[in-house]
C-alpha cells in the first residue's frame, strides 16, 4: 500500500537550549535558514537557541520565532534527505504558520515576520488582560468546559484554547478565572500544568491582538499550496490564500481543533505522521494507533529508521526503464571518460570486462531489480574508473553530473552517491 503522509509542526514548548544544533552543524541548508532568519530579525538566532539562557529563549517574541525556525530548518533537512511528498501538513498554533511556509503559501520571511508580530502583539495584550495558560490532563473535554463555564464571570473567563486529544486540553483566559478552573480540576482528580510566561492564546483575549495581526496580514502576498494544509480552527483543508489569511486571524481568539484535525487526516488514508518539530510534543499528542505510523524526526534512532523506510518506498516505485536510462548513461560516460593508465593487463581486466558487464545489464533477460540495477551499473563504473586511472575528484564530479541530467527522485539519487561514497572508501582502506 502506497504511503499517504503527513508532517505536523508543534507550537509552544517544543523549545529547549541546543534546539535544531545538530542540523545546523551537519546540513548546509539548516545553516542557511538560521543565518537568514537571524538577518531578518536583526538577532543571533543561533545564540538564543544553541547557547543562550532558558529564560532569555523563553521570552514569547524569541521562542516562538525560534521554534518556527528550528521547524522550517528540520523540514528542509528532511527534504535533502529524502524529499518526502506528503498528502497533509498540519501545525499545532504556531506550528500553522510552519506548516504553510512549508507548503509553499507564505515565504519564510514573511512568515517570520508574522510570527514576531503575533508573538509582540500578544504579549502586549496578555499584559493588559492578564492572561495565563494550563496544561489540563485527565479530565474530559465536556467536564472541562464544563467547570470553566462555572467558573467564569462576567469580567473574568476561563477557555478551552486547545482541544489536543481525549485527555489532554490547554485552557486559557483571566489568571484569577484559570486559577479557579485549576483548583476545581484537582478536586474532580484532573492534573494542572501551569505554563511560566503563558500566554492566553486562542481566546477571545486576544481579539485586539488579531485585528493589529490582520492589518500584517492583508500586506503580505500568498501563493498557492503545493500540499493540503489542515486550519487549526475548521479541523479542514485550507482552499485559497483568502482562507488562509482569515485562518490565521481567527487562530488568535478560536480553539486549537488539534484532535478533530489528526481525526481528519487519519479518516483521509494518512498512515504515516512525521513530527518534525524540535522535542517530540505534538508526537506525545497522538493516540497510539495501529492504522498508522509515528515518526519523530529530532530522535536520532527514529529519523534514521524514517530515512531508511522512506528511501525503500522511493526505490520501490524506481521503474526498470528509469534504471535502464541510468545504465546507458553510465555506459555513455564510461566512453567519455579519458584513459590515464598505460598498462595494457590493467585496461583488460579493469576496463574492458568491466564495460561488457556494464553493457550486458541492458540484456532482456536481466532478473536484476532496478534498484540493484543501479548499483551494479555504479559498481561497474568506478571499476572502469580505477582502471582508467581517473582523479578521485574527477570521479565524483562526473556522477553528480550524471545523476543531474536523469529525471530521478532525490532519494535515488541520495542512494546512488552514497554507493559511490562506500566504494571509493573501500578504495581508500
Amino acid at each position: 500500500m502506497a504511503k499517504k503522509i503527513g508532517i505536523l509542526f508543534p507550537g509552544q514548548g517544543a523549545q529547549y537550549i541546543g534546539m535544531g544544533k545538530s542540523l545546523y552543524d551537519n546540513f548546509q541548508v539548516a545553516r542557511e535558514i538560521y543565518d537568514k532568519a537571524s538577518d531578518i530579525l536583526d538577532i543571533n538566532l543561533k545564540e538564543i537557541c544553541f547557547e543562550g539562557s532558558f529564560s532569555n529563549l523563553n521570552h514569547i517574541e524569541n521562542m516562538l520565532p525560534s521554534i518556527y525556525t528550528a521547524s522550517v530548518a528540520a523540514f528542509q533537512v528532511l527534504q535533502e534527505e529524502v524529499n518526502i511528498e506528503s498528502s497533509f501538513m498540519a501545525g499545532h498554533s504556531l506550528g500553522e504558520y510552519a506548516a504553510l511556509t512549508c507548503s509553499g503559501a507564505i515565504d519564510f520571511k514573511d512568515a517570520l515576520k508574522l510570527v514576531q508580530k503575533r508573538s509582540i502583539y500578544a504579549r502586549e495584550w496578555n499584559k493588559k488582560q492578564n492572561g495565563t495558560m494550563t496544561i489540563v490532563e485527565g479530565l474530559s473535554t465536556n467536564e472541562i468546559e464544563d467547570i470553566c463555564s462555572i467558573k467564569s464571570t462576567t469580567d473574568c473567563k476561563a477557555y478551552v484554547a486547545c482541544y489536543n486529544n481525549s485527555t489532554q486540553s490547554v485552557i486559557c483566559g483571566h489568571q484569577t478565572a484559570i486559577m479557579s478552573v485549576e483548583g476545581e480540576i484537582i478536586k474532580r482528580g484532573g492534573r494542572v500544568t501551569p505554563l511560566l510566561a503563558g500566554i492566553a492564546f486562542h481566546t477571545p483575549l486576544m481579539l485586539e491582538a488579531s485585528t493589529q495581526l490582520e492589518r500584517d496580514l492583508d500586506n503580505v502576498q500568498l501563493n498557492k499550496l503545493n500540499c493540503q494544509v489542515i486550519s487549526n480552527v475548521y479541523a479542514r483543508p485550507y482552499h485559497n490564500t483568502e482562507d488562509i489569511k482569515e485562518g490565521l486571524r481567527l487562530q488568535m481568539f478560536h480553539s486549537v481543533q488539534w484532535q478533530s484535525s489528526i481525526q481528519y487526516m487519519v479518516q483521509e488514508g494518512v498512515t504515516d505522521f512525521i513530527d518534525i518539530g524540535p522535542r517530540n510534543i505534538v508526537r506525545s499528542l497522538l493516540d497510539k494507533s495501529n492504522s498508522y505510523n509515528i515518526y519523530s524526526y529530532h530522535e536520532l534512532g527514529e529519523r534514521e529508521k524514517l530515512i531508511k523506510d522512506f528511501r525503500k518506498d522511493s526505490a520501490s516505485t524506481l521503474t526498470k526503464e528509469q534504471a535502464e536510462l541510468f545504465v546507458k548513461a553510465c555506459i555513455t560516460m564510461a566512453i567519455c571518460t579519458k584513459n590515464n593508465n598505460d598498462s595494457t593487463t590493467e585496461y583488460q581486466q579493469l576496463v574492458i570486462e568491466s564495460y561488457i558487464k556494464l553493457k550486458a545489464l541492458l540484456h532482456t533477460d536481466n532478473t536484476l531489480k532496478s534498484i540493484d540495477l543501479i548499483n551494479t551499473a555504479v559498481t561497474y563504473l568506478f571499476e572502469i574508473y580505477e582502471g582508467k586511472q581517473v582523479p578521485i575528484k574527477e570521479r565524483f564530479l562526473r556522477i553528480n553530473k550524471l545523476l543531474d541530467g536523469l529525471l530521478l527522485d532525490y532519494s535515488i539519487k541520495r542512494m546512488v552517491q552514497e554507493r559511490v561514497e562506500s566504494i571509493l572508501l573501500t578504495k581508500v582502506v
